[in-house]
């Protein structure tokens, strides 16, 4: 009797091993393609705890309060997290925890200098009232949220900041989830954001024109003449963003006040300027405040009317032309790569 029990159950066994090979093989293949476990995590400002528990894998309980000790929590604008992946990835979705009630940028960068906004997380995102609240982009997750979502990225650094709220910031984890390699890309798209040289301005406005190219962009919706902002009312006024170089500029990211319209030119020798593009009062999905649009298709805060061919430029030009008299940019990024002319 106890033989025919052992045969029975050598013979599950032969019948079960290969199905758990398979799935152990599955996984850890479908593993290299899942979390990434970053080389490094710093914190640059004031804010509390280690650094270290934002890559730890535990995040305490929905709804908890912001200031507990696992969490990372910091009361000023100006403080940021970045996670070193330690090498290039093709990331295609996050899952952070942070607290509910405020605003946060995700953006992110190949080389840790230049960064780009990849999602933006509002309020009034996620389901907990008050408290720490988790957020996925990736389809399927139980914490998904569908404005969350965004297109596979090239990257080796993801940067977390606060933007807006009550100034009791809190954020627990972030998980980061691609495979190692950078993007499958064509030669359009193996264009990156270009560093100006400098910037020019004409006529007279509030705040550094510096703000236009210092890769921040403010939280969409906020105020058209707040401190993040360059603003005017003095429709002669202008800037010139000189790239120190000739390049094929590919693409645009641009924020500006919602309900004017803005003019974008390009010129070769700084003299004989094109037109580029229009942004139009009617573009982009924000009613009243800042608003961030971009000529990039597949960007999350892609126009359509924006698109334009590539093109050969040093100096790209923008200005109002029409609307409230209230005008405002705080952020025009650049995207293209050196000219081989």
């Amino acid at each position: 009797m106890n033989n025919h029990r052992l045969a029975y159950k050598i013979l599950i066994l032969i019948g079960i091993l290969p199905l758990a090979f398979t799935l152990i093989l599955f996984s850890f293949q479908e593993g290299e393609r899942e979390i990434i476990t970053p080389r490094s995590v710093e914190g640059e400002g004031v804010y509390t705890n280690s650094v270290r528990l934002l890559i730890d894998g535990q995040s305490p309980p929905e709804g908890s309060a912001w200031n507990l000790e696992h969490n990372i929590f910091w009361q000023r604008t100006d403080t940021y997290f970045i996670l070193d992946l330690g090498g290039d990835f093709t990331v295609f979705g996050l899952l952070l925890q942070v607290d509910g009630n405020d605003d946060y940028n995700i953006d992110y960068s190949l080389d840790g200098i230049d960064y780009i906004l990849l999602v933006q997380i509002r309020e009034d995102h996620g389901d907990i009232v008050a408290g720490m609240d988790t957020m996925s982009t990736v389809p399927g997750d139980p914490h998904f949220v569908a404005d969350l979502e965004f297109e596979p990225v090239s990257t080796r650094f993801i940067k977390v900041t606060a933007v807006a709220g009550d100034s009791q910031f809190a954020l627990s984890e972030i998980q980061v989830f691609g495979e190692r390699g950078a993007v499958t890309e064509t030669p359009e798209e193996e264009s990156k954001i270009v560093r100006p040289a400098r910037i020019m301005s004409t006529g007279e406005f509030k705040n550094d024109a510096n703000l236009i190219i210092d890769g921040r962009i403010p939280f969409e919706g906020s105020g058209w003449n707040e401190t993040q902002n360059i603003f005017w009312e003095d429709p002669e006024v202008s800037f010139v963003i000189d790239l120190g170089n000739i390049y094929e500029v590919t693409g645009i990211v641009v924020q500006v006040d919602t309900n004017d319209d803005y003019r974008i030119e390009y010129s070769v020798n700084g003299e004989d300027y094109v037109i580029l593009t229009e942004i139009l009062g009617s573009d982009g999905e924000v009613l009243e405040g800042m608003d961030t649009m971009s000529s990039i298709p597949g960007h999350p805060e892609y126009v359509e009317d924006l698109e334009f061919f590539p093109l050969r430029a040093r100096y790209l030009r923008i200005f109002a032309t029409d609307g409230d008299n209230q005008f405002a940019l705080s952020e025009f990024q650049i995207f293209g790569y050196r000219s081989s002319e």
